[in-house]
């Protein structure tokens, strides 16, 4: 009866639940009106082990060696403070203020310390991955932190998700249908404003069979020049990647040079040289790749270009590496003359009038065969690119050294 009366005597006023941040400090008062002579202690209960819980102070005294912790008392308000600095996450759990009646009888309260932590990716979470186009994958990531992180999902470079969005908040990203283009590289990002972000990249390995892709399906070549044909090939796994003509598998020789670039995963570039052109090497080659998965082919037709240099000198049956030197001594320098000033004309004036002042060589060229045959290679070469015309036009000004841009 006495015990019951005694119970209903004492108020026992507690602070409300608190969230701190690591490195900061807490106090946690408690008050006890009409508490008399009785025994105030605090304890601190572990959420990892409850059962065993760690008395703090009795009173005014502290009871574990702890310089972090202090209790501050005022016995004329019945006052039990409890400092604690330097929060470690070892701190955050429940803590109890008891006023102690008797070994049977007690009054207790209790408040919540939650200590704000960052987030943390949790090793359950989706890492590498290989799997073939068409199927379906799940990615999972699960973080832990408080507050509780969001975690949302991106690609690397901000390349587009397979739904088309930039970012998508969620922790599982489910793609119904991979394709090839779904390859790379991902982002499982949690945040909860404590702190760095958390970031976990998951690389998703997406095998296809080989696409072989020829951007010059037609490659021409004069007499005695090196020409390169070219083919890319993106797969996976990486395919091997060779080069055929007339059925036999091209290697590495004095004839031949091949090399392979590799872009990025799965994407490689196959160059094949053909050093000297003779007129048994036109015709067609085949680039082809294979892996576990097939394999493809690309063609690239091998033509005979009309050139200016060493065919035309063969054709007149001359070691003259220029047919300039040839005609030295003969009226058609003077045609060669015109020629090269049109020429000069035409290289000097816009890059889009250049092909309309190609006709105007017709002028110069009724009456000879071979100022007909350099009018049909520079509109070819015109027409292919303007890297031949660069060097065409800068050895006839330098050889003939007659004029200049500035002079046309």
């Amino acid at each position: 009866m006495i015990v019951a009366q005694l119970l209903a005597a004492l108020l026992l006023d507690l602070a409300t639940d608190q969230t701190v941040n690591i490195g900061e400090r807490v106090q946690l008062d408690c008050r006890v009106n009409n508490g008399g002579n009785y025994s105030v202690i605090w304890l601190h209960i572990d959420p990892n082990s409850p059962e065993t819980p760690l008395i703090i102070s009795n009173g005014s005294s502290l009871l574990t060696h702890n310089a972090r912790y202090s209790v501050v008392t005022d016995t004329a308000t019945s006052e039990y403070c409890l400092l604690i600095r330097d929060i470690h996450d070892t701190d955050e759990g429940h803590y109890q203020c008891q006023v102690v009646i008797s070994p049977n009888e007690r009054i207790t309260r209790e408040v919540k310390l939650q200590i704000c932590k960052p987030p943390v990716i949790l090793n359950n979470s989706t890492s590498t991955l290989t799997l073939r186009e068409g199927q379906s994958v799940t990615l999972e990531c699960f973080a832990t932190g408080y507050p509780p992180p969001q975690v949302s999902w991106r690609r690397e470079n901000n390349i587009p998700l397979p739904s088309g969005a930039t970012i998508y908040r969620s922790k599982i990203l489910q793609i119904h249908t991979v394709r090839k283009e779904d390859r790379g590289v991902y982002y499982c990002v949690a945040d909860n404003g404590v702190g760095k972000a958390a970031r976990r990249s998951i690389e998703l390995n997406i095998e296809f069979a080989p696409i072989v892709n020829v951007a010059r399906q037609r490659v021409g070549q004069a007499l005695q020049y090196d020409a390169d044909i070219e083919c890319t090939v993106d797969g996976s796994p990486d395919p091997s990647v060779y080069w055929i003509r007339n059925g036999t598998v091209l290697q590495s020789n004095n004839k031949y040079m091949i090399a392979y670039f590799s872009m990025r995963a799965g994407h490689s570039s196959a160059v094949l040289r053909i050093t000297k052109v003779q007129a048994y090497d036109y015709g067609i080659y085949l680039c082809k790749a294979s892996n576990k998965l097939g394999a493809s082919t690309g063609t690239i037709e091998f033509f005979v270009f009309p050139g200016i240099r060493k065919s035309a000198a063969i054709a007149a049956g001359r070691n003259s590496s220029f047919p300039v030197a040839a005609f030295l001594n003969t009226m058609m320098f003077i045609v060669l003359i015109e020629i090269a000033q049109q020429i000069a004309h035409m290289w000097c004036i816009k890059a889009s009038n250049r092909l309309q002042a190609i006709s105007h060589l017709s002028d110069f060229c009724d009456s000879s065969l071979m100022c007909g045959a350099l009018k049909t290679s520079w509109e070819t070469i015109v027409n292919s690119g303007l890297r031949m015309i660069t060097f065409k036009v800068n050895f006839l000004l330098s050889k003939m050294n007659f004029v200049t841009c500035e002079n046309v």
